[in-house]
């Protein structure tokens, strides 16, 4: 049935984009599973290629056939949009006198879902907080007679943009003496590291804390990094 009498299959599409359908030249979202090894079972029964070149076909993934550069376009829909087609036909005949056309769209393909797998894992392993091994000088004495009595040594973290270094860890199992300090502040120095597992190897006496850095870092509202993102964080920037 012609809509409006202007050249239409019904509402969905003009009736050259039907006839190019028919010739397998269709719209991107028609390209399946099912609709390629047809094609290829109608080369095969016109004997336009042989049982390998068709086992050859088959096992060439769906997303190669959909990568190549559409051959036609075409009115469809109500608003007359114009659609690509791509002629699944042709491809398969391309593909068997170039075989180097499927190895690149294949090597490509996988070059992109790497690179947005990267993307993906910079992006989940970038922590909002950043983590410090700290000196502070503790004093005592009297009023009037103030002196360093002691020097705390240990880890703490700090969200991102903050001066405030919040203690994870003291060494020899003490306790802090305040609940957090100012990373600029007098009497305090600080060494920053990428994250836990950097800070244990170089300084050891603090493995087996991972539990109480993620309960300081939840308290203060932020995620954790796991361990094993922390690795793979080591293994994309090397």
């Amino acid at each position: 049935m012609l809509f409006n009498n202007h050249g239409y299959v019904g509402q969905s599409r003009s009736v050259r984009s039907q006839e190019a359908i028919e010739e397998h030249e269709v719209p991107l979202n028609q390209i399946t599973r099912d609709l390629i090894n047809e094609v290829i079972e109608e080369l095969v029964d016109e004997e336009t290629i042989d049982k390998e070149q068709e086992n050859w076909l088959k096992a060439i993934p769906v997303y190669v056939w959909k990568n190549q550069s559409p051959t036609s376009w075409h009115h469809t829909g109500k608003y007359y949009h114009e659609t690509y087609h791509y002629d699944l036909p042709l491809y398969a005949e391309e593909f068997i006198d170039d075989p180097e056309i499927v190895d690149e769209s294949v090597k490509e393909h996988k070059r992109e879902l790497s690179e947005r797998r990267q993307a993906l894992l910079n992006e989940s392993t970038e922590p909002e907080y950043e983590v410090y091994y700290y000196s502070k000088d503790i004093w005592g004495g009297t009023r009037r007679h103030p002196k360093i009595v002691d020097i705390e040594h240990g880890y703490g973290v700090a969200k991102k943009e903050s001066s405030r270094l919040y203690p994870v860890s003291v060494s020899d199992e003490d306790w802090p003496n305040n609940s957090y300090y100012s990373i600029g502040g007098n009497y305090i120095t600080v060494k920053q590291y990428s994250g836990y597992l950097e800070l244990v190897a170089k300084h050891p006496e603090f493995k087996g804390t991972k539990r109480k850095l993620n309960k300081v870092l939840k308290a203060l509202g932020v995620t954790p990094l796991t361990l094993k993102q922390e690795l793979s964080k080591v293994g994309g920037n090397n």
